[in-house]
């Protein structure tokens, strides 16, 4: 009987589970579990997603019966929309362009030929979609319901954008006969104003020369016209392009003689030139803030007319420091010249003020008031790093007091002084005694040149 007690005994020590076998069987339970949940919500999404993928192709069938409704093709243009279903977001985008060629699918139909149809394609995307979802397309073209088009007329498709390229909306588009007219005749009814797209369209326009110029409220072209025009010639049977580039005008302050920290005068018919990639438009009358294309690259601001050397015409090197090379000038060695640096400014912004460096000089008036004018010369004195300039110009101090010490600024180059009766004529040239240069400067007594130098003295 004791041993049968000590056998059950031990059996009864070792029954039940371990701490061991409970932590394994609680793992098995957990990956099993796990992955049932995984496989749950994959499932979820899935079906969502499905559903999701339904709606989205109802709303992008939806729109393009809406498109099919529309009367008037030329009414039909880009839109974005947004609509909210059991707390998805789906944005529907739509896209609308005139085929003209059906090989080229261009913003406005330009690219020749008659316009044909309208080709649309709708988008859809919505909020959750997984990275490896695709949105849902929709394609239709669609045929205008009244004739657009005539065997013995011709079409102008007019595409107006801004300095990125982007469309130009709301711009007011007037295409008249050209000189010379070649057939062409006046319009019974002008385009309407740009689309979204930045396009508008000239109808049953007979064959000749067009002039079609666009216009917009403080918007200019890159050669700082306000009212821009293209020419066009217009055939039977076909379609003519005019692309306009313009752009909100951005403002440019500009600030004189910051080369020299003390007061000095400006000309008040003081040339500015601002020189850009797209060239030079010179401002006159010593302008404090002007309204320019606002190009990506800014302006480079010069005091004086300056052309560029390469142009045919009459060219003006010396208002440009960057013209005047390094070297020794009446024992002096000076560093090459260097612009000043460009500003820029976003459409319809305003620039950091534009620093326009001068030479400035101190004048002795005579013992009598007198008008003080300067006149350039078209080369610098022998000497002299002055590289020249064709453009001769007289700028005006107006009349100052008996034996007044004036400080006044002028573009770099070189300069006759005159102390004259008249305000608009030269008289009585002004010694090189009575001149006091303020900055880089040489006096040549021969002629009694001051030619202002923009350079740097080499340290």
């Amino acid at each position: 009987m004791k041993a049968l007690r000590r056998r059950l005994a031990k059996q009864s020590a070792e029954a039940g589970l371990s701490l061991i076998e409970v932590i394994v069987a609680m793992m098995v339970f957990a990956l099993i579990a796990t992955g049932i949940g995984y496989t749950m919500i994959a499932a979820l999404n899935l079906t969502q997603d499905s559903t999701a993928r339904q709606q989205a192709a109802n709303l992008a069938s939806q729109e393009i019966d809406l498109t099919r409704s529309i009367d008037n093709l030329f009414n039909l243009v880009d839109k974005t929309t947004t609509e909210t279903i059991n707390g998805i977001t789906y944005t529907i985008k739509r896209t609308a362009r005139w085929v003209s060629d059906p090989n080229v699918d261009q913003r406005c139909g330009a690219g020749g030929g008659i316009l044909r149809y309208k080709r649309v394609n709708v988008t859809v995307a919505w909020t959750g979609m997984t990275s490896a979802t695709p949105t849902v397309h929709a394609d239709t073209v669609i045929d205008p319901g009244v004739r657009i088009n005539n065997p013995d007329l011709g079409t102008v498709l007019i595409t107006v954008s801004d300095s990125s390229g982007g469309p130009v909306a709301g711009a007011t588009v007037t295409v008249t006969p050209a000189t010379p007219a070649n057939g062409a005749t006046s319009l019974a009814s002008q385009p309407a104003v740009t689309d979204s797209l930045g396009c508008t369209y000239a109808l049953m326009v007979n064959p000749g020369n067009y002039d079609v110029t666009v216009t917009k409220s403080g918007y200019v072209d890159v050669t700082q016209n306000a009212t821009p025009s293209v020419l066009v010639s217009v055939a039977k049977s076909s379609a003519s392009s005019a692309m306009v580039t313009i752009d909100q005008g951005a403002t440019f302050p500009v600030t004189y003689a910051t080369n020299y920290s003390g007061p000095s005068i400006v000309p008040g018919n003081l040339d500015a030139s601002f020189v850009s990639t797209y060239g030079t438009s010179v401002k006159p009358n010593a302008p404090r803030s002007v309204t320019m294309f606002p190009f990506p690259a800014g302006y480079q601001l010069l005091a004086g007319v300056y052309n560029d050397p390469t142009t045919p015409a009459n060219f003006c090197k010396s208002v440009d420091p960057a013209e005047w090379p390094a070297g020794d000038t009446a024992g002096v060695d000076y560093l090459a010249g260097v612009r000043p640096a460009a500003v820029a400014a976003v459409p319809g912004g305003t620039a950091d003020p534009a620093a326009v460096p001068m030479g400035v000089v101190t004048v002795q008036m005579p013992a009598l008031p007198r008008y003080l004018l300067a006149v350039s010369q078209s080369s610098g004195p022998s000497g002299t790093a002055d590289p020249g300039c064709d453009v001769v110009k007289q700028y005006s101090f107006g009349l100052r007091g008996a034996a007044e010490n004036v400080t006044i600024a002028l573009p770099f180059g070189s300069w006759k002084l005159y102390a004259s009766w008249s305000s608009s004529t030269p008289y009585s040239q002004l010694s090189i005694s009575s001149l006091t240069p303020q900055t880089a400067a040489q006096l040549t007594s021969s002629g009694d040149i001051l030619t202002l130098d923009p350079r740097e003295v080499e340290p």
